[in-house]
């Protein structure tokens, strides 16, 4: 089926599932429903390719894209490979590697938020010249070209446009060709990443423009200009290799500012790049770590072993340093911030102590101390400045308080749960990160056993019912709650969605969210009682904690909704056990539940250094005594990488459980409840996917090594 002309007549989509015929068209300009498409067509409406399409348009165009996530060097477009699609840049930046005559690479330009790639091959046809990969974690909207050949005959004026696109990045890219020297010295994974651009000088030399990740910045760097040049120029030293220093300038077009870096470094030989103001901003913050850690260092060796230390005259240069800490705290604060985002941990604590202020984060589960040393004076200028951020009562330091701050680390939005907590020595803060690009995570991220998916869509799919997920404090039930949560959205875009959280993560668009609100008397049972009467479709409810909540919540799954919740389960028997200890009744279990599933967050092998070694004849008997059979004659063991911090582990991954019911298992649960004869049952018909099914499919495909697999059998 075509796609309707961009007018603002009616829509009818070419996606299949979501096809609706002319005479039920929405018109664009009257439609007042909020469909979780409207968050794609808003971002197309900012590209250039689509600016200025109606909405209508959009949004048709919208419900055929696909949202893909892409690890740092992982290609978008190859060289050589004639690309089925037409890409636009939603997350993170793509670096453009061109095929060389001389069988090496020669960078091109990067690709930021809302850059479109793809159209050269699709109007000539030939196979792409280039390279097209992701620097850091990035992602993209895909749109297949069987789809996109719809859009150009309903609108041929984007012909023009992809025109214009083409020929504007063609001249640049000839510019890079023509100027870049050494070219042929460029590693897309290595640490000395050179993405360049060219920007020419008053001179008609060629600055290269190059991404701030490819260099390590030291101390022992920063000492090679003084802080007052690197401030006013807004420069960089960015590496320094025998007689040659690497400076990165945010513009490297001042005269005056070149002319003071070939003073200072009068005897080297300086290399010109150009950096962006956002990597200034991060490369001067570390720098600026360091220069206090020398600072530190300096101070502590000047100290003489004769001096004595009085309490009173601590307190009273305690209340001096007060008034000029604040601005002091508000830097600590965002090199705090960005250092947990680098690192990809979950918490931050921030613990006073008599001497200082302990900064600890939690990466892959496990607390690791922060290398700064802040001077315990700051603790409360520091807390106070999370405080604001948070929109909390400064002035309240004895009981404990939640609030919740957005913060935006260049073009990325991060959400930060705070929770404050008096304690000895002080008000403690911990930090929960929550990055909403977990939100349009796809199953297969979450889940990786095929199996496991093919049972979570079938119980996403149904009409009515309730899909529970169990699990610890900390085992990504919120996340893969989520993700479910925007798997049903995609497929059924039409519905009604509501969600009732405590408190909200993440805001989205085209969806009802109710915060709970326990000071005012608005819990989890008042809400769901008014709730039904709003007409919902699909219903998340954040977390199963009492039995009223329960109880409603799976009255809710027999009236026709599809309701998302978790609970406290170390596994899909016990899951379903403690629903019925809080008072829900087995017979609308039986009826209600379409799956239960539990999971455990275990730490995942760096695919970049773990190696296979042959599994010694203790640990696969250590399985077999646990009934797990290992059929790989070899087991992965982490080494430690660069990559991965020299920890052999990166990121951490679900082990999930999972339980679903057809018409004759949903009877014999009703009748005899959960038992071991039920689950082999399940298990045998392709119903039930245990703890030990999962971690031995996981060990043979080197997901996971085999400490971390037993860990999840015997906890």
């Amino acid at each position: 089926m075509p796609f309707q002309r961009p007018s603002d007549r009616g829509i009818r989509s070419v996606v299949a599932l979501t096809i609706r015929p002319p005479e039920k068209a929405v018109s664009a300009s009257a439609t007042k429903s909020q469909s979780p498409t409207e968050a794609y067509a808003q971002f197309l409406a900012s590209t250039f390719i689509f600016q200025g399409l109606p909405q209508a348009f959009l949004m048709q165009i919208a419900a055929a894209c696909e949202y893909r996530q892409f690890n740092e060097g992982e290609s978008l477009i190859s060289a050589g490979d004639v690309p089925g699609i037409i890409g636009f840049i939603a997350a993170g930046r793509f670096g453009t590697l061109l095929s060389s005559s001389r069988d090496d690479a020669v960078p091109g330009e990067i690709l930021d938020i809302g850059d479109s790639c793809g159209e050269e091959a699709f109007l000539t046809g030939e196979p792409a010249d280039h390279t097209l990969f992701a620097i850091g974690q990035a992602g993209a909207f895909i749109v297949r070209r069987e789809v996109f050949e719809k859009v150009l005959q309903a609108a041929p004026a984007i012909y023009g446009r992809m025109a214009q696109a083409v020929a504007s990045r063609l001249t640049r890219l000839r510019s890079v060709v023509a100027n870049t020297p050494n070219s042929g010295q460029f590693a897309q994974n290595g640490a000395t990443q050179q993405l360049v651009l060219a920007d020419r000088v008053d001179d008609g030399n060629v600055i290269p423009f190059v991404d701030l990740s490819g260099f390590k910045l030291s101390s022992n760097l920063s000492q090679l200009m003084p802080a007052r040049m690197i401030t006013e120029h807004r420069m960089l030293p960015l590496q320094c290799e025998g007689d040659v220093v690497t400076v990165g300038m945010v513009n490297p077009k001042s005269g005056r500012a070149r002319n003071d870096v070939a003073q200072v470094l009068r005897g080297y030989k300086v290399r010109l790049v150009a950096i962006s103001a956002d990597d200034y901003v991060i490369g001067f913050s570390r720098l600026r770590i360091d220069l206090a850690d020398r600072a530190a260092q300096a101070n502590n060796s000047s100290a003489t072993k004769s001096r004595i230390d009085y309490l009173a005259l601590q307190k009273k240069e305690a209340e001096k340093q007060q008034l000029v800490i604040g601005d002091e705290a508000a830097k600590a604060f965002d090199r705090i911030l960005y250092d947990a985002v680098q690192a990809e941990s979950s918490d931050i604590h921030i613990e006073p102590e008599p001497n200082a202020v302990r900064v600890r984060y939690r990466v892959n589960g496990v607390l690791v101390e922060r290398k700064e040393v802040i001077p315990a004076s700051m603790a409360n200028a520091l807390i106070g400045r999370i405080k604001v951020l948070a929109e909390l009562d400064v002035t309240e330091r004895r009981l404990p308080q939640d609030g919740r701050i957005v913060a935006m680390i260049g073009k990325r939005e991060i959400n930060l749960r705070i929770s404050t907590l008096a304690t000895a020595r002080g008000e403690k803060v911990v930090i929960r990160i929550l990055d909403p690009a977990n939100v349009f995570r796809p199953l297969e991220q979450v889940y990786v056993l095929p199996k496991m998916v093919e049972l979570v869509r079938l119980a996403l799919s149904l009409p009515h019912g309730a899909v529970i997920v169990g699990g610890a404090t900390g085992s990504g039930k919120s996340s893969s709650l989520y993700a479910m949560f925007n798997e049903r959205r995609k497929e059924s875009p039409g519905a009604n969605y509501v969600t009732v959280e405590d408190p909200v993560e993440y805001v989205l668009q085209g969806v009802t969210q109710i915060p709970i609100q326990a000071k005012i008397g608005l819990d989890f049972t008042t809400v769901l009682r008014s709730l039904l009467r709003q007409d919902p479709d699909v219903i998340m409810v954040t977390e199963l904690r009492d039995a009223d909540t329960a109880r409603l919540t799976i009255s809710a799954a027999l009236t026709g909704h599809i309701v998302l919740t978790t609970i406290h389960a170390n596994n899909a028997a016990t899951l379903l056990q403690r629903l019925e200890f809080l008072g829900s009744d087995r017979l609308m279990l039986s009826q209600a539940v379409n799956l239960a599933i539990a999971q455990k967050l275990v730490k995942r092998l760096c695919s970049r250094c773990a190696t296979s070694e042959e599994m010694p004849n203790h640990v696969r008997a250590n399985f077999k005594t646990r009934g797990i059979e290992i059929s790989a004659e070899n087991m992965f063991v982490p080494v430690g990488c660069v990559d991965c911090n020299h920890t052999g582990y990166d990121g951490r991954i679900a082990v999930a459980e999972v339980m679903s019911f057809n018409a004759e298992l949903r009877n014999e649960y009703e009748a005899h409840g959960v038992t071991p004869e039920l689950l082999v049952k399940a298990q045998n018909q392709g119903y039930f996917i245990p703890f030990s099914v999962s971690v031995s499919r996981m060990v043979e495909a080197g997901l996971i090594s085999t400490a971390e697999a037993l860990m999840v059998i015997v906890t």
